[in-house]
């Protein structure tokens, strides 16, 4: 019953994982891959950023180069803005974790993030309309079905996030490996207004208005759950002469389990995908200079697909194949002994969302900086500018803009600093 010239009116902000977008009309919302203000600077890769030693929060490997338990914690701020779209903002708590050692080379981390997210109203803003022969309501009780007039708002809150669980250990100098096991819980709410309404005409039989007749309600509980599993090794080459870092990641997830409570009734039904999620992801770092570098990395990503009944609006989420250019500069200070830093980053960033007949093409430059100082604290701010094409609803050109505020805080209180 949808028009699909509609307008999407939500201006939410959240305490905790809330996130808007086109891209939440699709599957169980919009996908999250990256948490870390360095990552998101460097054209939003998910395997390099230019913390301490490389410590980047997506990638578990890269955990074990950064030889102190810390604490880190990203903030995100976010703005959507397209044709026929009220402007859109929202802020979060984006990722939160605690790492610490377990043996010289070895450390564990702990942490939660958000992986899908919605929040999105929908308004019909025309009205579709049933006749005489069509209508199903008697507005006046004459026995005699009348005309009607109808149309649909809808609201999709909630979301899915992950809680996990970190391996990382050094194995010789040149190899690092890292295992992460999560738990993928969450809930959303799914609920439409169909609003009849009584047609009156004028004296000349053209419609004059339409008054409400009634309300049906309809409000639907999801609540879901899974496992993912992700394995990925970064390594340097020691015959190039540069220094350089590869890395390879690997994340596969069970099927997702899905219970929906149907207007809120004590019966529930249990669903589950179609299939898997898997990402694939390749990528290398350069660094040129001893103060200049560059990154490249690939992604590949699988999505999950669903029954219909699961989905947002009946659309599965699409795949997504991205490719990620970043380049940095690391700024000692000559005039202290400590590890005090500063380093700039860029970089660009391509999407392409694979639909069964539509494509959703991605873009986005970055760019942003960190300070490392008193030794075990790093401040990073990553800022993102990108525009999304795409012919759904007519909607076209989605422009969005990121801010990531990532805050490392490392400690030596309860854990001998390693060797």
């Amino acid at each position: 019953m949808m028009n699909k010239k509609i307008n999407i009116l939500i201006a939410l902000i959240s305490f905790l994982f809330t996130q808007n977008s086109l891209l939440s009309l699709h599957g169980f919302g919009e996908y999250l891959s990256t948490y870390d203000a360095s990552s998101l600077s460097l054209g939003e890769s998910r395997l390099f950023s230019t913390n301490f030693n490389g410590l980047t929060l997506t990638s578990s490997s890269s955990l074990s180069n950064f030889n102190s338990s810390h604490l880190a914690m990203t903030v995100a701020f976010n703005e959507y803005n397209a044709q026929k779209l009220d402007k859109v903002n929202s802020n979060i708590i984006h990722f939160l974790s605690y790492t610490f050692p377990v043996s010289k080379k070895s450390v564990f981390s702990l942490g939660m993030n958000p992986l899908f997210r919605t929040n999105v109203s929908i308004q019909e803003p025309s009205f579709q309309i049933f006749g005489a022969d069509q209508s199903p309501i008697d507005t006046d009780n004459d026995g005699t079905n009348d005309p009607v007039a109808y149309n649909t708002n809808y609201k999709f809150s909630g979301g899915i996030s992950e809680f996990h669980g970190s391996f990382s250990s050094m194995i010789g100098n040149n190899f690092n490996l890292g295992l992460r096991f999560s738990k993928i819980f969450g809930s959303s709410k799914r609920s439409s207004d169909l609003r009849f309404y009584e047609i009156n005409y004028n004296q000349n039989g053209q419609i004059q208005d339409y008054e409400l007749y009634s309300i049906q309600n309809s409000i639907n509980n999801y609540e879901y759950s899974s496992y993912n599993y992700t394995l990925d090794f970064r390594f340097s080459i020691p015959i190039i002469k540069i220094n350089n870092e590869f890395a390879l990641i690997y994340s596969k997830s069970q099927k997702m389990n899905v219970e929906i409570d149907f207007n809120e009734s004590s019966d529930k039904q249990s669903f589950s995908s179609l299939n898997q999620m898997i990402n694939r992801g390749f990528g290398f770092k350069f660094n040129l200079l001893n103060d200049l570098g560059l990154i490249f990395e690939v992604n590949d990503i699988e999505s999950y697909k669903s029954d219909p009944l699961l989905n947002i609006f009946n659309n599965d989420f699409p795949d997504i194949f991205s490719g990620h250019f970043g380049i940095f500069s690391k700024i000692n200070n000559p005039n202290n002994t400590s590890s005090d830093s500063f380093d700039l980053r860029a970089g660009i960033c391509f999407k392409k969302y694979y639909l069964d007949d539509k494509d959703i093409i991605d873009l986005g430059v970055t760019f942003g900086f960190g300070i490392n100082y008193l030794k075990n604290n790093s401040l990073n701010l990553g800022f993102k500018f990108g525009e999304r094409k795409s012919d759904f609803y007519n909607l076209h050109d989605e422009k969005y803009f990121k801010l990531y505020i990532t805050l490392i805080s490392a400690e030596e209180w309860f854990i001998k600093k390693r060797k």
